[in-house]
């Protein structure tokens, strides 16, 4: 009897001391995913999904310590974020679980990134360590590409995909024209990246930030988030069973226009990474101090964001279920309900008018669903710059037409390019009512961007002032043609980029 209560104690010792090792060495000190598929597979079974707990059955690789595969330098050739290690997201991060759970499963994930040229990787480049002929560029050399590497490493049992929707010029009231395009039903992820681009748009439409004052003075600022809440609203609308995230960028202007951005997020409760905020801490973190930074800055997003994902993940064994589906039901309820509270007054608000379900298409990114009619002149269809297509005529008194249809509540979106120098005017027709607009700034801005008029089609109001409300009387349940004509001002092109009615 001796000897087997020694047996039973040895046991006891050894099983202890088993799971003290495995507590102190963690699966991240695993580099490569083989190795770490191996073992996870053996724990996927501490999965569980219980009331009580959530129990992670292996820890995340967190930066530097895991294999970048291509992305691979030599020791401190990238940005040292480990002081964030312990960072959390903002907002309720909470929201987060359901979507490690289904990495946790090994099920397959749809990501989708929303977002301008920063998001795309306008002027990222980074040399290929094994091939000098080589280099990672534009949307492969992005935060978005490098975060996704991550998550394959981290996750090597599921299938992550993701689609980068970046378009250069693109702020959320651009996005929000053509935000119906698209089929949610797949989607697991929805990255909203929108902050460099709208630190410019916004800050141009309502206000520009010129002293120290502005910036204290929230009142003004929060106005240049407008187009953003309609966007969060919209997507969640659009996609209740996705998880909208948000990256707050930290270009220069960036660090001003995130104050707007952060209201609607808090308000909403929706996890993001405030990145604008760590640059505030550490300006090496975006160099150089512009809106298209180095690889280095991109993958100091990608490595703070791996942080802050690991560090959910190891909480997550402290949450309940009910408390989780408890936290997603409130914010599903506060996003998606018509009824529910807005942070913006709809004085604000309605001048972005969205089409969820289109009924004409006319875009270079996706299926059109209408033919461009020429009347006259040299509207055609290319792209004046790489990866930019668009309308384009270099004429004036060229005229186009699309046929548009409507529905119940009249709507319909235009995108054109403004800039700084070599575009002209335009008169835009529909149903007998005119509108001018101007592919040059008239403030002095020196970049070129893509502009969106919202037109409340139904409406018989028609205000040309910057947030004023676009009407053209049109009738619902009917179709009309829309006719753009190319006017002679000095400088003769225009070009339109999308246009989409419902």
């Amino acid at each position: 009897m001796a000897m087997i209560r020694g047996i039973a104690v040895s046991l006891a010792a050894g099983c202890a001391i088993y799971f003290i090792v495995l507590l102190h060495f963690p699966l991240s000190q695993c580099r490569f995913p083989s190795c770490l598929h191996q073992e996870r597979s053996n724990l996927k079974r501490a999965v569980t999904e219980s009331d009580e707990v959530s129990i992670p059955a292996w820890r995340l690789p967190k930066p530097p310590r895991f294999d970048r595969g291509i992305y691979q330098l030599g020791a401190g050739e990238y940005m040292n974020v480990s002081k964030f290690h312990g960072l959390m997201p903002a907002g309720i991060w909470k929201r987060l679980v359901p979507l490690l759970h289904k990495l946790a499963k090994g099920n397959a994930i749809n990501i989708v990134v929303f977002g301008g040229s920063f998001t795309a990787g306008a002027g990222c480049h980074q040399p290929d360590a094994a091939n000098d002929s080589q280099s990672f560029k534009n949307k492969l050399c992005s935060w978005t590409a490098r975060f996704l590497h991550w998550l394959r490493v981290a996750f090597p049992q599921s299938t992550v995909e993701l689609e980068n929707r970046g378009h250069g010029g693109s702020p959320s009231a651009v996005i929000l024209g053509g935000v119906g395009l698209f089929n949610y039903s797949t989607v697991d992820l929805i990255l909203v990246d929108t902050l460099v681009n709208d630190a410019t748009d916004e800050n141009r439409a309502f206000g520009k930030l010129t002293n120290d004052a502005d910036v204290n003075n929230l009142s003004n600022m929060e106005l240049g988030s407008v187009a953003f809440e309609v966007l969060i609203r919209t997507l969640s609308e659009l996609a209740p069973k996705s998880t909208i995230y948000g990256i707050e960028a930290g270009c220069p202007l960036c660090l001003h226009s995130a104050l707007a951005h952060r209201v609607v997020l808090d308000f909403y409760g929706v996890p993001y990474l405030d990145f604008a905020k760590l640059v505030e801490k550490d300006g090496k973190l975006w160099t150089p101090k512009k809106p298209h930074p180095t690889f280095k800055t991109h993958q100091a997003v990608a490595d703070v964001l791996a942080f802050t994902w690991s560090n959910v993940w190891d909480r997550m064994y402290h949450i309940k279920s009910s408390e989780v589906n408890e936290v997603n039901s409130k914010a599903q309820q506060m996003l998606c309900h018509p009824q529910s509270t807005f942070y913006h007054p709809a004085l604000y608000r309605n001048r972005f008018t969205v089409c969820k379900k289109p009924c004409a298409i006319l875009s270079p990114w996706r299926r059109s669903t209408v033919e461009v009619r020429i009347i006259r002149g040299n509207w055609s269809f290319y792209e004046d710059r790489p990866g930019k297509p668009g309308w384009i005529s270099t004429c004036p008194g060229s005229v186009m037409e699309i046929p548009l249809c409507f529905g119940q509540s009249p709507t319909f979106s235009l995108t054109y390019l403004r800039s700084y120098e070599k575009m002209g005017k335009a008169k835009v027709t529909l149903n007998g009512i005119s509108l001018t607009i101007n592919g040059l700034w008239d403030d002095g801005n020196r970049f070129a961007q893509s502009e969106t008029l919202f037109a409340q089609a139904g409406n018989g109001l028609l205000q040309t002032w910057g947030a004023g409300i676009l009407g053209f009387n049109v009738t619902p349940n009917s179709s009309l043609p829309l006719r753009r004509l190319n006017l002679e001002s000095g400088n003769n092109k225009m070009k339109i980029i999308e246009i989409i009615s419902c």
